[in-house]
């Protein structure tokens, strides 16, 4: 049997959000949404037994949010939150933003189309293939 992945989905877009948990879902994997960076950082703190694999952040996280993804995905490495694969899901990636994933590290997944489907399914074989 496949390795269940568990999957933070951080999305202040509700329709947005649910979308990407209901692909994980599809590909069987547990996926969790929240709306804002804060509450990301809560679910984190407390999910200790069974820690998330992957944490799916949106670039701009909106007003609700006290931080934006990279700033979101930053922090919870910083305080030791999560060692989890960090994924940043944008549908526009500047130079600035493609520079800051290969600096730290981050996945970069551009949302939209079938391109967006295809990189999330490799984000899930390398995640994989690490275990």
């Amino acid at each position: 049997m496949e390795e269940v992945l568990r999957v933070l989905v951080v999305d202040d877009e509700y329709d947005s959000g649910e979308m990407f948990c209901e692909l994980f879902d599809l590909l069987g994997h547990l996926a969790t949404h929240v709306q804002s960076s804060q509450e990301a950082v809560f679910t984190l703190r407390r999910v200790t037994e069974t820690p998330f694999d992957i944490i799916l952040s949106d670039l701009t996280l909106g007003s609700g949010s006290a931080m934006n993804g990279m700033a979101f995905l930053s922090y919870i490495r910083l305080m030791g939150l999560s060692s989890a694969e960090a994924v940043l899901m944008t549908a526009e990636a500047n130079e600035e933003v493609v520079n800051w994933c290969n600096e730290h590290q981050v996945t970069l997944l551009r949302k939209g189309g079938f391109v967006g489907l295809d990189n999330l399914k490799e984000v899930i074989r390398l995640k994989k293939v690490q275990a």
